[in-house]
């Protein structure tokens, strides 16, 4: 019996810490870029994108000019965009990882561009 409670355990010990370090990860940036441009099509207006961020229970802001933004990987300039983020996508005991999406307007309001890269923050 003792064997089992220590088996058990160790097993248990094991799995605190490989969750720990590595964390659960509930989505990713792939799997929700493919639900992404499964249900919203480039040449989209933006009630459509909102329609199907608010289905999604997604936090976003309204449709907004940028006079100069620049994120980690693209620079975005004068551009129209609606910004919207997944919470919670990935967590560690130190870590915890969001995916920022930015819809990219032209000026006939149109959508042009979806981009989405991870943010992290320790916790």
């Amino acid at each position: 019996m003792k064997r089992v409670f220590l088996g058990l355990g160790i097993s248990g010990f094991a799995a605190l810490i490989y969750f720990g370090m590595y964390g659960l990860r509930t989505t990713s940036v792939g799997s929700l870029r493919g639900r992404i441009e499964q249900n919203v099509k480039l040449g989209s207006k933006p009630e459509a994108v909102i329609r199907f961020l608010d289905q999604q229970h997604l936090e976003h802001s309204e449709m907004f000019r940028l006079s100069e933004y620049e994120s980690p990987h693209r620079k975005y300039g004068d551009a129209l965009i609606i910004e919207a983020i997944k919470r919670g996508t990935w967590r560690s005991l130190l870590l915890y990882e969001s995916i920022q999406i930015f819809f990219v307007f032209d000026e006939g309001h149109k959508l042009i561009r979806i981009d989405l890269s991870p943010v992290y923050t320790g916790l």
